[in-house]
């Protein structure tokens, strides 16, 4: 891993990853990813797997924090005076591209989830009532 890591920071000279010490709110997206998004990654394709309607919830609640905590990472490495100050518009280019995914495919996640989980609600909804 420390070698992945000293491999990642040669080539791509990423200034979040390098000063994740000195940036709390950075460090404390790190954690989330460790302790709640990876765990739950696995039981989301577990409930993928078996299309239980609760996945959808999760889906949908993942995806939003994702996207949340992505969104200030976006925004550091394009306006934030570290990025400005040490890397060229090329290398700012490159990581913005490298964390777009991790943007793109969670937004994805809230769009579908909430059609879907709006689908069954109002399928469910629309169910003549039996007495």
């Amino acid at each position: 891993m420390k070698d992945f890591n000293a491999y990642y920071l040669r080539e791509f000279k990423d200034p979040l990853v390098a000063n994740a010490r000195h940036m709390p709110w950075f460090k404390s997206f790190m954690w989330c990813e460790a302790l709640l998004q990876l765990p739950f990654f696995f039981w989301a394709l577990r409930g993928l797997y078996k299309d239980t309607r609760m996945t959808r919830v999760g889906l949908l609640t993942y995806g939003a924090h994702v996207t949340t905590t992505v969104i200030p990472t976006l925004a550091e490495l394009a306006f934030g005076t570290a990025s400005q100050a040490t890397l060229t518009a090329t290398e700012r280019y490159t990581l913005i591209g490298i964390y777009l995914p991790y943007l793109l495919i969670p937004a994805t996640m809230v769009v579908d989830s909430y059609c879907k989980i709006s689908s069954m609600i109002g399928s469910s909804s629309s169910k003549p009532k039996q007495n």
